[in-house]
């Protein structure tokens, strides 16, 4: 009886080791998985603060490479020039510009119970190309005219809301390239043009406009009872409208920050009413040069530098290059003197502007009056490649003077009226947009077959490609 006891007490001992045991078994792979999961979350964080980093880095890269003159990534970037997150902790732990338009950044998230990651991405930046409608030609909410028979047009179309006035013109002046353009000049090889089918060509005229074709015998034209008309094969519906927004260029130019609606999200250095606003981020960096007053600046002084002023800017030079700048004078005028060369130079001024010598690279011209160039070839020569152009900006006429021979590769617009005299073998790769009446004296070549990236375009801003990631 004894022993049957002492085996009992022995099996119950037993049972309860091994209970005992199995408890704390359970105990420790709860508490293990626990911890596992626990890691799994802390490196979830890390992971998805990196990746969230890495997204907003990317964007802080473009805007900065957008927003340069020329257009480049910084030489320095780091965790303050990124925007921050509440939910996101995270670090720029690696960055290197490979060139002016290929960087590498890394940055590393961090997470509970010390976890981290890292993700890295190599971006490319690539030009943004202009909205469809600048792709159009010569365009005119009013008339155009056109005296000889040597205009040309290339991919590219004639538009206006009331008449045109082609003297001499023939149906051989609408071409296309059937072939790849040669990527040292953007223009299309001997032999590559087609003509345009009779009654296909890019020319259009506003149903509600006049559809006066003035004096000539324009083959696009009907004579009935002593007045010339467009056919009605080339009336269209849609009216033609142009956009100037010179003051909203201007304030994007220093800085300043839009949505698509136009509405303001960051005033930079000047607001739209022209007013400077002092002590800003903008205007204290080393990037801006705000100035109260007319002024008058050697070229070094600009060079790099987001210029403005409430007065005139004047640059001393004579002969002189000027490249690398924004110059924008608020209520004055901004005088170029003897500039002779200018590459990636956006000039706004508020009143009229005059200008001679060569035009490279992303530059702008614009002007709240008029615009004159003056002088003869290569007014704004430069050809640098399908996705580089200038833009001209006017509130008022655009007048050129002479500029024979002249390649001009950019986008013509203006507030009021456009005026080329002269200029015999003009070739202008871009388009030309007018509110007002266009007049063309001599021989001329449009071309609209190529796309054209410049800071003051409507969609010129360049956009980030993720060339690898991990």
């Amino acid at each position: 009886m004894q022993s049957s006891r002492g085996f009992a007490l022995i099996t119950s001992l037993l049972l309860l080791v091994v209970l005992a045991a199995m408890g704390a078994g359970a105990i420790f792979l709860s508490n293990m998985n626990l911890g596992v999961a626990e890691n799994g979350r802390s490196h979830a964080i890390a992971f998805a603060s990196a990746e969230g980093g890495l997204e907003a880095a990317i964007v802080a890269l473009e805007q900065a490479y957008n927003q340069a003159t020329p257009r480049e990534f910084p030489e320095s970037f780091t965790t303050a020039d990124v925007p921050t997150h509440d939910r996101l902790v995270f670090e720029v732990v690696g960055y290197e510009p490979f060139d002016a338009q290929s960087a590498r950044v890394s940055v590393r998230g961090l997470g509970p119970r010390d976890a981290e990651y890292v993700s890295e991405a190599v971006i490319v930046m690539v030009p943004g190309t202009v909205d469809p409608f600048f792709a159009r030609g010569l365009v005119s909410e009013q008339n155009i005219t056109v005296n000889g028979a040597s205009g040309t047009f290339i991919d590219a179309g004639l538009h206006t809301n009331q008449g045109v006035s082609l003297a001499g013109w023939k149906f051989d002046a609408f071409k296309y390239c059937t072939v790849a353009r040669d990527p040292t000049t953007g223009k299309c090889p001997a032999g590559g043009l087609a003509l345009y089918e009779e009654g296909n060509e890019p020319l259009s005229v506003w149903e509600g406009g006049s559809q006066d074709c003035g004096n000539g015998n324009s083959p696009f034209c009907d004579k009935v009872k002593g007045k010339s008309t467009v056919k009605e094969r080339y009336v269209v519906e849609d009216e033609v409208v142009i956009n100037i927004d010179y003051l909203g260029r201007r304030f994007r130019a220093a800085g300043g920050i839009t949505d698509e609606g136009g509405a303001v999200t960051s005033v930079g250095a000047i607001t739209l009413d022209g007013a400077i606003q002092y002590g800003g981020a903008a205007c204290t960096s080393s990037g801006y040069l705000c100035l109260t007053g007319d002024q008058t600046l050697a070229p070094e002084e600009i060079q790099g530098k987001i210029v403005v002023s409430d007065g005139d800017i004047t640059i001393d030079c004579s002969g002189c290059s000027i490249q690398d700048a924004v110059l924008i004078s608020t209520n004055g005028t901004v005088g170029l003197g003897g500039v002779s060369s200018a590459s990636n130079v956006r000039v706004f001024s508020e009143s009229d502007l005059t200008a001679t010598g060569e035009w490279l690279g992303e530059s702008t011209l614009a002007s709240a009056g008029n615009i004159t160039f003056t002088g003869a070839a290569k007014l704004f020569q430069g050809w640098a490649g399908t996705m580089v152009g200038m833009t001209v900006i006017a509130e008022g006429n655009i007048l050129t003077n002479g500029g024979g021979g002249t390649e001009a590769v950019g986008v013509f617009m203006a507030g009021r009226d456009f005026e080329w005299n002269g200029g015999g073998n003009v070739y202008i790769f871009g388009s030309v947009l007018i509110k007002g009446i266009v007049n063309i004296d001599g021989g001329y070549t449009i071309d609209a077959g190529n796309e054209l990236s410049n800071p003051d375009l409507e969609t010129g801003d360049s956009v980030v490609s993720i060339a690898s990631r991990r």
